[in-house]
């Protein structure tokens, strides 16, 4: 197996590099779901630990890996390990790719997402090998991969493959010429400058094609490509418009800043949907008003939510000042009041909170409107904050169990001296049940 060929040198790299801390409940409990639990318990939590960028149970996870005879497990900890860019197991990575037939196609799609995520530039060659091999199954992600991990020569290979036959189904070889484009365009080799160039002034082409070909030149980045794609954006199909605005926010030109801005009054919502995104990326100031508009006016709600996104994300006096506007406005609908407050809870929550939490502590002291409660609880649960004593009363004195139980949270994570009165009788309170319980542990109750 080539898994055992290599476990006691990754042994010794995991022993070296892991680390820990002491175990409290719940770490116990993770640590003992990981060496006894089910499938299904595993795979979710192996999710949750990645998100948290949690490393304490390396360990464990490695042994899980090396023992499992589950594809599934297998797989999973595959792909923990890439979203944790953790090279323990690039050497199998590159063992497996250099022999694939053997393995189980989930395992070996797997390892060319991890190797992809850990730009593990020595299996270029293994990714041509399987294009190469007509296993139709691999191509596609080999293709992809190959734009991560590629360089010139590599470059040179897909454009020879582009010419090649490479399938004789439209619809399948359609596919593929896109995902080449785009993976041309990731390499950015000048080297395939000329016949991207090419493809996308060519009329007579299919739009996605000449649209990837256009994004790709746009990573490229030449000079000389930037007339072509202001003239693309002059075209007829939306599809055409949407790649011109998306290439030229590589560039930065007062042609491009000007094309990006006209993007925002074009009929067609993706298109305004990609002047949006460059704005945002581009953090270009003078988008501002054409987003406030949006946010506003738009008839597309995908595109006066994004808006929001952007605004937040172009960090101004302006910007902060009119989403704070329009979080406090009460006659505007829940649903932006919400939005407004979730993008700056995000980015801006030092300077916001205090008017967030003025308006969630009036909002726990009504049942007027129970589903904005709610909401705002989620959004303030769902973001890190600093928490203050006047918050924690609200929600340890609110008659919901549900909402008490939230603010033995926020005390837990902050112990305020001047509410342990509150917490105790909580603790006393046996009608209350789970929360009384709760309310116990945290004081040190028996």
């Amino acid at each position: 197996m080539i898994r055992k060929a290599i476990c006691f040198v990754l042994f010794l790299i995991i022993s070296s590099a892991a680390y820990s801390i002491p175990d409290d409940e719940t770490q116990k409990k993770n640590r003992d779901i990981l060496l006894y639990g089910l499938e299904s318990d595993i795979i979710p939590l192996l999710i949750t630990l990645e998100s948290e960028d949690e490393r304490v149970f390396e360990e464990e996870i490695w042994r899980l890996f090396e023992t499992t005879r589950s594809t599934t497990l297998r797989d999973a900890v595959i792909n923990y390990y890439a979203h944790t860019k953790n090279t323990v197991i690039s050497d199998f990575s590159l063992q497996l790719l250099s022999d694939p037939l053997d393995e189980k196609r989930s395992t070996v799609l797997a390892v060319i997402e991890y190797v992809s995520a850990l730009k593990i530039q020595d299996a270029a060659t293994s990714m041509r090998d399987l294009i190469e091999s007509g296993t139709s199954e691999y191509r596609d992600q080999a293709i992809k991969a190959l734009g991560i991990l590629g360089d010139s020569e590599d470059a040179l290979y897909l454009l020879d493959y582009l010419d090649s036959e490479i399938d004789t189904d439209e619809k399948t070889r359609l596919i593929i010429r896109q995902n080449i484009m785009a993976a041309l365009g990731e390499i950015g080799a000048e080297e395939s400058w000329e016949r991207l160039n090419g493809i996308a002034g060519d009329e007579d082409e299919n739009a996605y094609i000449r649209a990837s070909a256009g994004i790709a030149l746009g990573k490229i980045g030449k000079p000389e490509s930037l007339s072509i794609l202001l003239s693309m954006f002059a075209e007829s199909d939306p599809v055409i418009r949407s790649a011109a605005v998306k290439a030229v926010s590589y560039y930065n030109t007062p042609e491009s800043e000007a094309l990006i801005l006209e993007a925002f009054r074009d009929s067609y919502y993706k298109v305004r949907l990609e002047a949006i995104e460059a704005a945002e990326t581009k953090k270009l100031q003078t988008a501002v008003p054409y987003l406030m508009y949006r946010a506003e006016n738009d008839p597309e709600e995908t595109v006066k939510l994004r808006s929001y996104d952007a605004l937040a994300k172009i960090d101004s006096q302006e910007t902060l000042q009119w989403l704070q506007q329009k979080f406090s406005d009460d006659k505007r609908s829940e649903k932006y009041r919400l939005k407004a407050a979730s993008v700056l809870l995000e980015h801006h929550a030092s300077v916001f909170f205090p008017s967030f939490e003025k308006t969630l502590i009036d909002a726990l002291q009504t049942d007027k409107n129970k589903t904005f409660r709610n909401e705002l609880i989620k959004l303030f649960q769902k973001n890190k904050h600093v928490h203050t004593a006047r918050l924690a009363s609200a929600f340890l004195d609110h008659s919901d169990p549900g909402i008490k139980s939230a603010g033995l949270d926020i005390y837990e994570k902050n112990t305020f001296p001047e509410l342990k009165t509150t917490v105790e009788k909580i603790a006393s309170d046996e009608k209350l049940g789970a929360v009384s319980r709760r309310a116990k542990k945290i004081l040190g109750i028996q």
